[in-house]
């Protein structure tokens, strides 16, 4: 066979292997098939330090165009965590599919061959079933890790170290030795030359491959050349170090950037109400020359040290398009799974820290992006994503079996249709201090939209010592610790987070992939979104089967004949809250059958705990009061809250400024609007929410039309739920599906 035939064979394997996932089909069942010919080709890039601070993360100070290339052709993750902040141990836990605990690796300083021998890790799996494996660069932390996962012995650049070998400017080579000479004994036994640090940055006039990472670049666009030619395919890992400290690249990198144009962190002070436990004192930037080692960092340092890093970002990626560039060359994109991602996220003086190791968002949250072969491209994902999934990922896109021992799920049904409902949390972790009997552990859990943290000391995991809560949706930077006030005011979203965080990731997998309906296959359908048929661009909300993905209150909700119905059993007022997601700018389909009771359909609205939902509801109700736009759950005391009540009734369009101004204009009679009303009957509703603005449809009737801008009111996204208001309401719902829109800026 030709190898022009054999490749484009290979592409259309890929493209199956691709659709059966998403179609919910196994990957052994196509791995026959597919080992008839050579299986795609993998090239993982692994970036030290890299935080989403990347021109297709939204941030337009960084110069990054070969990743943003690599995002438009492939599914960009925009919420992707690590398991834990610090290079070791989270390249252990992606490597190995383990969490933290189960590798019991929490330091650098352990491999994870002594802690677990046992384990087969991801390139050890491919090296397993026929691909040549190949480390190029950081990929371990330690390169004597893991040796027989590899086909050859691991390769690393000269000058991946901490010492002098980081510089290529001789007066920054001399001022480590001159550091070294002037310690003690004991210190030099502590840190020898090649770990003694220098100036945390430099900037040199030399060519890009006299570093570590134009080096790494260099030597895999060789290796390409060189696995190109095999018959086998490959697995090939390329670990570049920067933007890591120190902060040392070419000159050219630096001019890329106006000093005076660089902008501090607006939010450099420590969460209020943070738990000591929390904080990390920047120690490891102190450990460079020049830095103080306590007190805060001037202004002209901080703006000098974030210039580094995104002078380094900006060399590490055109490292990065140098590797892209030659599998394009060498006629092998089309053949090959690509993902790159960051080994943890980094403090650029956010929260008043610097480095990692820490449990806050800016550390744990990285850039990931991945191209596979017959995948969607430009598209990202909100879903929450674990570094832990990579490893099932990459071995079920090249029909690899998936071994016993894995804690992450594949991912690979994204890479299909990116916007279907997927993990309600992620979970990492980061002990306090390193080790000692006083030890504590800070378990965190991603929600949609919560962070929630628990410290307990490692001797008695029952016990808790703080608690640190934040709310992304009113406070995406984390600058306020809302536990303390929440454990007085509502304590039931404390325990309620608690237990989730508890439960763990067990419990937080996808409930059912949502794929198109199958017209071939059989009826009755086993507990999957298999049933659901919905129109191009929208993604079904319920299988017709059960409530996977849904969270209601006991005995309130049910499925039957292929739709939810509230049992009329509640006693109370509750809502139905769909968790796949927390939604924007969208359009929602569904439709309803009322018959006795109240109930409504709230969207872009609150979770205040125990299945109350305060927001924007469309009442579902007699036919006189539909088209009625309410808030739920507003205060009777509060005079701004009631007047919020209602918003809109039917046949009306009304605005609503900042200053909570309301204009009205009725543009339709009420009655004629409701007419189109079928009570006791299926009816079609639609939700269209973009911007300021929701719009609510009845059998394609526009029963109100909604602007709402009022400061401290007005939302631009929230929960999805349906309500029963207890006290015998009875009222259907099905065919619930939503299809994102382009987001509107604020």
């Amino acid at each position: 066979m030709r190898k022009h035939d054999a490749s484009t064979l290979r592409r259309t394997l890929a493209g199956l292997l691709l659709l059966a996932i998403s179609l919910g089909i196994p990957a052994m069942f196509l791995a026959p098939a597919a080992a008839a010919e050579k299986r795609p080709n993998v090239l993982m890039i692994a970036v030290d330090d890299l935080r989403p601070e990347l021109g297709c993360y939204g941030v337009d100070r960084a110069i990054s165009p070969n990743i943003d290339r690599l995002a438009e052709s492939g599914v960009l993750f925009e919420r992707a965590y690590v398991q834990q902040s610090v290079c070791g141990p989270s390249r252990i836990s992606l490597l190995s599919g383990l969490r933290p605990d189960s590798t019991g690796v929490y330091k650098n300083n352990t491999m994870l061959c002594e802690a677990r021998p046992d384990v087969v890790s991801l390139p050890r799996q491919f090296n397993l079933h026929g691909y040549h494996t190949v480390s190029l660069g950081k990929i371990y932390h330690h390169p004597e890790d893991d040796p027989a996962a590899w086909s050859e012995p691991v390769w690393r650049p000269f000058g991946i170290s901490w010492g002098w070998r980081n510089y290529r400017r001789p007066e920054n080579r001399q001022r480590v030795i001159d550091l070294y000479s002037s310690v003690g004994r004991e210190k030099k036994e502590t840190f020898p030359l090649g770990r003694m640090k220098g100036p945390a940055a430099e900037a040199s006039p030399l060519p890009d491959n006299v570093y570590p990472d134009g080096l790494t670049a260099d030597m895999a666009t060789r290796t390409l050349q060189m696995v190109s030619q095999e018959e086998e395919p490959f697995f090939m890992a390329v670990g570049f170090y920067k933007p890591h400290l120190p902060f040392a690249c070419p000159q050219k990198y630096w001019d890329l950037f106006d000093p005076a144009q660089i902008e501090l962190p607006e939010h450099n002070q420590p969460p209020q109400e943070m738990p000591e436990v929390a904080f990390r004192d920047s120690n490891e930037l102190r450990q460079y020359d020049g830095i103080a080692e306590q007190g805060e960092i001037s202004d002209e340092e901080a703006r000098h040290l974030i210039h580094g890093y995104l002078a380094c970002v900006a060399y590490m990626d055109a490292q990065v398009g140098r590797v892209l560039n030659e599998l394009d060359r060498l006629g092998l994109a089309e053949d090959t799974i690509v993902v790159l991602w960051g080994d943890h996220g980094w403090h650029l003086q956010d929260l008043g820290i610097w480095a990692k190791s820490t449990n806050f968002e800016v550390a744990n949250r990285i850039p990931l992006i991945v191209r596979a072969p017959e995948g969607v491209a430009g598209r990202t994902t909100p879903s929450l994503i674990e570094a832990v999934d990579i490893y099932p990922t990459l071995c079920e896109l090249a029909g690899l079996p998936l071994p016993e021992h894995l804690e992450g799920t594949s991912f690979a049904p994204l890479l299909s249709r990116p916007r279907q409902p997927w993990k309600s949390a992620v979970f990492s972790q980061y002990p306090r201090p390193d080790s000692g009997k006083d030890q504590v552990m800070g378990m965190s859990m991603r929600t949609n939209r919560y962070r929630f943290t628990r410290w307990s000391p490692v001797a008695d995991p029952q016990q808790v010592t703080a608690y640190e809560l934040y709310d992304h949706q009113e406070d995406p930077n984390e600058t306020e610790n809302i536990a303390v006030q929440l454990e007085e005011r509502n304590p039931e979203k404390i325990e309620e987070l608690n237990r989730q965080l508890l439960a763990g990731w067990k419990h937080a997998k996808p409930q059912a992939p949502i794929v198109k309906k199958n017209p071939r296959k059989q009826e009755n359908p086993k507990s999957t979104f298999d049933a659901v048929e919905t129109e191009e661009g929208f993604l079904p909300l319920f299988n017709g089967v059960d409530l996977s993905g849904w969270d209601g209150m006991p005995g309130s909700w049910r499925v039957k004949d292929g739709a939810i119905w509230s049992t009329g059993l509640g006693k109370e007022r509750n809502w139905l809250i769909w968790r796949g997601f927390e939604a924007g700018d969208f359009e929602l389909r569904l439709k309803f059958r009322f018959e006795d009771g109240n109930s409504g359909v709230q969207v872009r609205s609150k979770d205040l705990g125990h299945w109350q939902i305060q927001g924007y509801q469309v009442e579902v109700a007699e036919q006189d009061v539909m088209g009625l736009w309410h808030h739920s759950l507003m205060s009777k005391e509060d005079k701004a809250e009631f007047a919020r009540k209602y918003l809109a009734t039917a046949g009306q369009v009304v605005t609503i400024d900042e200053n909570a101004k309301k204009e009205t204009e009725q543009v339709a009679e009420p009655a004629e609007v409701q007419k189109s009303y079928r009570e006791g009957e299926w009816n079609e509703m639609t939700v269209i929410a973009k911007g300021p603005r929701i719009i609510q449809k009845i059998n394609g009737v526009t029963y109100a039309d909604l602007t709402d801008r009022e400061k401290g009111f007005s939302s631009r996204s929230g929960w999805i739920a349906l309500q029963d208001h207890g006290k015998g309401t009875v009222v259907g719902f099905k065919d619930l599906r939503l299809k994102f829109l382009p987001k509107t800026k604020k």
